[in-house]
């Protein structure tokens, strides 16, 4: 039989009501949630306009979400990505630092380093960053192409001479795809700065072979077979240049 007055059998019914702590949690993490949708809002709309090339609009939204969370690795790499395009290479290196701190070694960011430390003309910092990257043993076709292209870029950027690296990079890449015919246009140019004239063309018509069909492999091919004396090929090679470029190709 319940007994006592109105008020106590409510009271007795009704589940306790939440403490003021209680409700504060909730809260909180309602805010966290909303906070979090928010965020991949804004994040989405910052690599949309770094797309876009909007590069000083996608700076403001990173910053905004840098400070709502500042242990976001992939804010601080897209901001110094944006940095870097508006040849901020030094707030851009910040960032990519702090990608490191986050997270560890990275193929990635190493490559995105060594880029900014080129903008620097700072040619030791932008080197030793590529060997930490090939520190990391990359097992990827396109890890191998992109650490091959930077070996390339940082060799012509302060002429010196780590051709022997982006070669070895490059044919790795083609050892796993052996058919992408960009490799072996690749290789063919390096081999051509080495001097290596004959193995350069076989690489070269491999890439041909392969359907790669650019005017700068064939001026390139052309440059091969003149210094081998080969006139009459290099200028049927000229003229397929000529032809392509007047194509868009």
């Amino acid at each position: 039989m319940i007994s006592g007055s109105p008020e106590k059998v409510l009271e007795r019914a009704l589940p306790p009501a939440k403490s003021a702590e209680i409700e504060s949690d909730i809260n909180q993490a309602i805010e966290k949630i909303t906070s979090q949708a928010d965020q991949q809002r804004m994040y989405r709309e910052a690599t949309n306009l770094i797309r876009e090339h909007e590069y000083d609009k996608a700076t403001k939204i990173l910053e905004q979400l840098v400070e709502l969370d500042g242990k976001n690795a992939r804010y601080h790499q897209s901001l110094g990505d944006a940095f870097s395009y508006l040849d901020k290479a030094n707030k851009a290196l910040s960032e990519y630092s702090r990608v490191l701190e986050l997270e560890g070694p990275s193929f990635h960011i190493y490559l995105d380093m060594s880029f900014a430390f080129m903008k620097l003309n700072q040619a030791q910092n932008a080197v030793d960053v590529l060997y930490k990257a090939l520190a990391l043993n990359p097992e990827r076709e396109n890890e191998h192409f992109l650490l091959g292209n930077q070996f390339e870029l940082v060799s012509v950027h302060f002429g010196m001479d780590l051709y022997e690296n982006a070669l070895s990079e490059y044919r790795k890449a083609s050892a796993l795809n052996p058919d992408y015919g960009l490799y072996h246009y690749c290789i063919a140019d390096i081999l051509t700065t080495l001097n290596q004239d004959e193995a350069a063309i076989e690489e070269a018509q491999k890439a041909l072979s392969l359907g790669l069909n650019s005017h700068r492999l064939y001026w390139s091919l052309s440059k091969i077979l003149r210094t081998l004396g080969r006139t009459q090929e290099a200028d049927q090679a000229d003229q397929k240049a000529i032809e392509l470029k007047a194509n868009g190709i």
